[in-house]
């Protein structure tokens, strides 16, 4: 800080000096005057005061201090606020989707009790429908005889009876003495339910066919039950087009003491098994045809096949579930053929033998897959 005192006075000079530097505060100067003469005036004393500047005045340091206070404060202010709504926001975020998990929850929680109320509900319709449908395998079972009853008609034999569902479309029957009796074998339009109710109907009329009527031609047996199931179901469902209330039978009659039989069927052949009088062992195939019963195409003339019965042969009827099996490996149906030539390889073998290896190979060629449809073979001695 620089002070220049000029001093005016009646004198022969002007005094005047500079001061560069001034301190702040109270300051006390004494000087002299030199005269022109070479003398000096006396001693002059002056106080001078210098005031500080405004930026270093205290009240000015504290208004910058508490602007700098004030100024942070706002700052932290306005970040607690956007802290504060920013936590807000989130809270209501939050809220928001509380509500909506709780509403999902309850959603969830109802569909979740309607899903257990229908899997229960089903497990009961499950639990009616299998009693219903073990009660019809029984009545169905029952309408059937049972193997003492066969075995005293027909002696040895075998029966291979494996139904597709719990209750099935095939079905047999046997009636008369040892010495002559009737063999039937039949294959009811489709299984399962559908095929069990026409499986049963069927027996009904074969029941009441054997009781009203003294039959000794299976062809005129075959003809009977038709025109008694046309009767019986009429005609507009039996030849409706969606409606199949069809029958394939195989009927065989048998007197052992003419060593005689016959055979008709509406589609799968009888097979013959025996050893003939030239000690030869042949497989003999008798094939009849016509259309199934209850078909708008069935005929009346059905071909009846008759043949001789050699002591110690093997006859064999079947429905076509077995022929109509399809194989897990290749995907292919079994066919007549690899059965028939199954049977002419062990033309010599006991029937029980036979039964065995017809069984080994249905397990084999079906391995894992399904059961196309109800299989049944009945075999006896004649």
């Amino acid at each position: 800080m620089a002070l220049r005192i000029r001093y005016k006075r009646t004198l022969p000079v002007t005094p005047s000096f500079d001061i560069q530097t001034f301190p702040i505060g109270g300051t006390h100067l004494k000087y002299t005057t030199p005269f022109n003469d070479g003398s000096k005036s006396n001693v002059t004393s002056l106080s001078v005061w210098v005031a500080p500047p405004i930026y270093q005045k205290d009240w000015f340091i504290l208004l910058i201090l508490a602007l700098i206070a004030l100024m942070v404060w706002l700052l932290e202010a306005f970040k607690i606020n956007g802290i504060k709504r920013k936590k807000r926001e989130l809270e209501h975020a939050v809220l928001e989707k509380t509500r909506e998990t709780l509403s999902h929850n309850e959603e969830l929680k109802a569909q979740t009790e309607l899903i257990k109320w229908q899997g229960e509900e089903i497990k009961f319709k499950n639990y009616q429908l299998g009693e219903s449908l073990e009660f019809a395998r029984s009545l169905q079972f029952s309408l059937m005889p049972d193997e003492e009853l066969m075995a005293s008609v027909l002696g040895e034999l075998f029966i291979i009876y494996r139904p597709k569902d719990v209750v099935n479309g095939d079905f047999y029957r046997v009636r008369g003495s040892a010495d002559e009796f009737v063999v039937v074998v039949a294959d009811a339009t489709g299984h399962g339910v559908h095929g069990g109710f026409v499986s049963m109907m069927g027996l009904t009329l074969l029941n009441d066919v054997f009781n009203r009527l003294k039959l000794c031609n299976p062809g005129e047996l075959i003809v009977e039950v038709h025109e008694h199931l046309i009767e019986t179901i009429g005609s507009k469902i039996a030849f409706k087009p969606d409606t199949t209330a069809g029958i394939d039978l195989s009927v065989c009659i048998v007197n052992r003491k003419t060593r005689l039989a016959s055979s008709a069927s509406t589609h799968n052949p009888l097979y013959q098994l025996g050893v003939w009088s030239d000690n030869s062992c042949e497989l003999r195939i008798h094939k009849s045809g016509g259309k199934a019963l209850g078909s708008r195409w069935f005929t009346a003339n059905i071909p009846v096949v008759q043949f001789d019965i050699e002591p110690g042969g093997l006859l064999l009827l079947s429905t076509d579930g077995l022929f109509d099996q399809v194989s897990f490996a290749n995907k292919k149906r079994y066919g007549h053929k690899a059965f028939e030539q199954l049977l002419a390889d062990k033309c010599k073998m006991a029937p029980h033998s036979i039964c065995k290896e017809i069984e080994a190979l249905l397990e084999t060629w079906q391995g894992n897959a399904l059961q196309t449809d109800d299989i049944t073979l009945l075999g006896f001695m004649v």
